[in-house]
């Protein structure tokens, strides 16, 4: 099968990881259905809006300085940005103002232009939160539990 002949946007929407496709300037492009279900937007919601209208950036940290994201990140220095593991809630969209708690690793991979210069992000992003809340549920299980005599400590245990 030759290249021309692979439909990419359609390898872009059945794709089972989040992913949008954004201007230089934070509009969305495009996004799959795995990103849309993610932030809980129909795609005619989401095309042209800027992606911070749509979900807004978590607060500014305690020490009042505000945290960047990987799509600011990714802008600013033209390169791939990779976020680990990074807390950045979801406004519910049939309670606007209540946030839940949410986990992610995202990539942004910017594109280029001929001249250097960032024209687009591609945001890829997978929810880890059910991953962390497994791990908080061991936590409390681990704290309830005292361990026996020469038992090893769980490993999700926090130390105090």
């Amino acid at each position: 099968m030759l290249s021309e002949e692979i439909d990419l946007h359609k390898i872009f929407k059945i794709n089972p990881t989040a992913m949008a496709l954004l201007t230089a300037d934070f509009e969305f492009i495009d996004a799959n259905e795995e990103f849309l279900s993610a932030i809980g937007h129909p795609l005619e919601e989401v095309i042209g809006r800027n992606a911070f209208e749509l979900v807004p950036k978590m607060p500014a940290d305690p020490g009042g300085n505000p945290k960047w994201t990987a799509l600011e990140a990714a802008l600013t220095s033209g390169r791939r940005e990779a976020y680990q593991l990074e807390r950045y809630d979801i406004e519910d969209p049939t309670r606007p103002g209540v946030f839940a708690e949410r986990y992610w690793s995202a990539i942004v991979t910017p594109v280029l232009d001929q001249d250097g210069q960032v024209e687009a992000l591609e945001l890829s992003a997978r929810e880890l939160t059910p991953i962390i809340c497994q791990f908080r549920s061991l936590e409390v299980e681990a704290e309830r539990t005292e361990p026996s005599a020469g038992a090893l400590p769980h490993p999700c245990a926090t130390s105090r």
